[in-house]
């Protein structure tokens, strides 16, 4: 059913909680996992006085956020594959998804308020009309604050 695999992680406890969905998916389908990180998009204000070192901090950044997730892969006998891109996080998660022929997203949410997700968008809202892959959505509750992977 699944061979490929992307999961969108930010390091945030809602994209922990996503991992470990993913893995488990992952390990029982025998399916290639995709660790995706996407850092913000090069814009004239954030860049340093070269970009060359811009783009190699935010590459060593992403490398920082993605290693607990590689390491909870490695655990489990997972192969996983990080990706690195520039790009708002939506349209980043979709291009990538079909870049790789992924044929499922796995994606954390913060379970905005209607309001906050007003005022700020959704990240998996966006991914959703961005893409016909099937999605899946994992959800922290907010009593899940505290939610580390083991």
């Amino acid at each position: 059913m699944f061979k490929r695999v992307l999961l969108a992680f930010d390091g945030s406890i809602h994209s922990q909680k996503a991992l470990v969905y993913a893995l488990k998916m992952s390990e029982a389908l025998q399916a290639s996992l995709y660790l995706l990180h996407a850092y913000a998009p090069i814009t004239s204000s954030s860049l340093l006085d070269d970009t060359d070192e811009f783009l190699d901090q935010e590459k060593a950044e992403s490398l920082r956020v993605l290693a607990p997730a590689v390491h909870a892969a490695e655990r489990v006998g997972i192969d996983a594959c990080p990706v690195i891109v520039e790009g708002p996080a939506p349209e980043a998660i979709a291009r990538v998804a079909e870049e790789q022929a992924c044929d499922l997203i796995v994606m954390g949410r913060r379970g905005l308020t209607a309001m906050g997700e007003t005022l700020l968008g959704s990240v998996s809202d966006t991914v959703l009309r961005l893409t016909e892959l099937p999605v899946l959505v994992v959800r922290a509750e907010p009593g899940e604050a505290n939610f580390r992977m083991n």
